[in-house]
C-alpha cells in the first residue's frame, strides 16, 4: 500500500511539473495560475503533515507499532510462509531482538507453533527460534537454544519495538527535512508562476 501511494504521488508531482513547463512554454496566464494554485495547495498539505509529525510523532509511529504487534501476534514459525511469520523471522535476527517488549510476548500467542520437528525428534519450545542468536545460515549459534533461552544464547530479553521506534522516528525526521527543502523550492516556483501569470500580457 505504501509503495502504491508513493508511486501515484510521484506521478502527481510529474504532472504538476509538466503543467508548469507547458504553461511557461506557451506563456499562458491561466495554466501558470492553475499550476501555482496546485503548488500552494500541495505545500499547505505537506506543511500540515510535517507539523503534525513534529508536534505529535506518536500519531505516526503508533500506526507502525500496531502493525508490528499484529505481525508478532500472527507469527507461527520460522518455516511458515505467511506474511507475519516472514516479517518476524527476518526482523528479529537482523535487529537482534525478540518480540515487541521481550520473548514473553509470544507465550500467550494462539498462532505460535511450539513444536519443532527434526526427523523423528520433536522439540517443544516456549519462544520462537529466531529469538536465538543465529549464524548467517539462520542456524542457532548455541546448541542449547531453542531448548533453553538465556541472555548468552538468545536475544529474548531485548524487545524489537524500542529499536524499531528509534529507526522509524529517525527515518521520518530525515524525510521531513527533505520535504521542507523541496517545499521551499516549490514555493519559489509557485511564486514565480504567480508573478508570470500577472505580468504576462
Amino acid at each position: 500500500p505504501l509503495g502504491r501511494v508513493l508511486f501515484w504521488f510521484g506521478i502527481f508531482v510529474m504532472f504538476i511539473c509538466a503543467l508548469g513547463l507547458y504553461g511557461a512554454a506557451l506563456r499562458n496566464r491561466f495554466i501558470l495560475f492553475t499550476f501555482a494554485s496546485i503548488m500552494f495547495a500541495k505545500i499547505f498539505v505537506v506543511s500540515i503533515m510535517i507539523l503534525a509529525f513534529h508536534v505529535n510523532p506518536n500519531s505516526v509511529v503508533g500506526i507502525y507499532k500496531e502493525m508490528a504487534w499484529s505481525a508478532v501476534r500472527g507469527y507461527r514459525s520460522m518455516v511458515d510462509t505467511d506474511a507475519d511469520s516472514l516479517v518476524v523471522s527476518l526482523m528479529m535476527p537482523i535487529m537482534k531482538c525478540c518480540g515487541m517488549s521481550n520473548g514473553e510476548d509470544f507465550k500467550g500467542s494462539q498462532n505460535f507453533v511450539r513444536e519443532i520437528i527434526q526427523g523423528t525428534d520433536v522439540t517443544t519450545i516456549s519462544i520462537p527460534l529466531p529469538c536465538c542468536k543465529l549464524k548467517k545460515t539462520y542456524e542457532p549459534l548455541f546448541r542449547s537454544c531453542p531448548r533453553h533461552f538465556d541472555e548468552r544464547n538468545s536475544n529474548y530479553k531485548t524487545g524489537c519495538w524500542p529499536i524499531l521506534e528509534k529507526n522509524i522516528q529517525s527515518a521520518y525526521a530525515k524525510v521531513s527535512y527533505a520535504a521542507i527543502l523541496t517545499t521551499i523550492c516549490e514555493l519559489t516556483m509557485a511564486s514565480l508562476a504567480v508573478y508570470l501569470s500577472i505580468t504576462l500580457g
